[in-house]
């Protein structure tokens, strides 16, 4: 389960719409489903109830406030875990070394923008590395909307191949964003957070380079 958050929140909720158009608050996610609050229902003082999308079903109530929907989450994700796995996660994570610290350094002065896409649907990104290093790929996030007849949220992530990037250039990487799943049109990528690490085997900065 290393690879993904099984609960998360966000640390800012991100404005969303259903297929029927409503105005949704998007605040966080399981590693099946995604959370949202229905704005009309946000009422100052009482409870709102949480809805989940998931691709099979779409988007249905899935508990009666957050409090329930986060107990009830953690206590599924709790069972995830054999004892072993469950002490290594409480002890919790080896800090950085100093050379996952220069990765992360690095990271910081990489600049990038959707310039295109390419005849086969990836988008082109131009990128340009900013830092002392070559690092072997570049985790950015992905927001979308699915096409039909899901037509749905999507929230994920790419690893951009930037390997043959020397410190103080710039070339273009044509990268597949889902493309299978949406249309081209419909990405928005952002800039993923900076790793702690607790996020070593989510970033494919700290692959070797090969």
């Amino acid at each position: 389960m290393g690879s993904v958050y099984v609960v998360q929140i966000f640390a800012a909720p991100k404005e969303a719409q259903s297929k029927e158009r409503e105005t949704l608050v998007h605040f966080g996610r399981t590693d099946l489903s995604l959370a949202y609050f229905k704005e009309s229902l946000l009422i100052p003082g009482k409870e709102s109830p949480v809805f989940e999308w998931k691709h099979e079903r779409g988007l249905e109530i899935a508990a009666d406030s957050f409090e329930k929907w986060l107990k009830d989450k953690c206590s599924v994700a709790r069972q995830l875990f054999g004892k072993r796995e469950w002490d290594s996660i409480v002890k919790g994570p080896l800090p950085f070394s100093e050379e996952e610290r220069s990765i992360v350094e690095a990271r910081k002065h990489f600049r990038w923008r959707i310039v295109g896409v390419a005849p086969n649907g990836d988008l082109r990104f131009e990128v340009h590395n900013g830092s002392s290093m070559t690092l072997p790929f570049l985790s950015i996030g992905i927001h979308g909307r699915l096409r039909p007849p899901n037509d749905g949220p999507l929230d994920g992530g790419v690893w951009l191949p930037v390997s043959s990037i020397p410190p103080g250039e710039t070339r273009v990487i044509e990268k597949g964003c889902y493309k299978d799943l949406v249309d081209p049109s419909n990405i928005e990528a952002f800039e993923e957070a900076n790793p702690e690490p607790e996020d070593r085997d989510r970033y494919w900065e700290f692959k070797k380079l090969t």
